[in-house]
């Protein structure tokens, strides 16, 4: 969590501590595949604007496979709150940091 702060100013511990963990901000519905995919960092979806998120890959082919369009958008039609966008941000982070390092070949 150290050297997360260091890169963003996401209080992680402090967000996501005890009852807290469970708003709805913090959880996201996807298909098996993709949320595989999404777990083990090897796809990620870097905000846009209004509600866009680009989609992005570690393995080419990944996205045609799963059936991912380049563009999503997040929208809802009831008063719940959708995925927080600083979150999905925290793991477009992980994801580019794990693959430009090299360390994504060993997971």
């Amino acid at each position: 969590w150290t050297s997360l702060s260091t890169f963003t100013d996401v209080n992680v511990l402090g967000e996501l501590t005890g009852n807290r963990i469970h708003r709805l901000e913090y959880i996201m519905s996807m298909e098996q595949a993709c949320y595989r995919a999404f777990n083990e960092l090897v796809f990620w979806l870097k905000p846009g604007v209004r509600g866009t998120y680009r989609t992005y890959e570690a393995r080419k082919g990944l996205k045609e496979r799963m059936r991912v369009p380049d563009i999503v958008t997040l929208s809802t039609t009831t008063e719940f709150c959708l995925p927080s966008p600083t979150y999905l941000a925290l793991h477009v982070l992980c994801s580019e940091v794990t693959w430009m390092s090299g360390g994504g070949g060993v997971l």
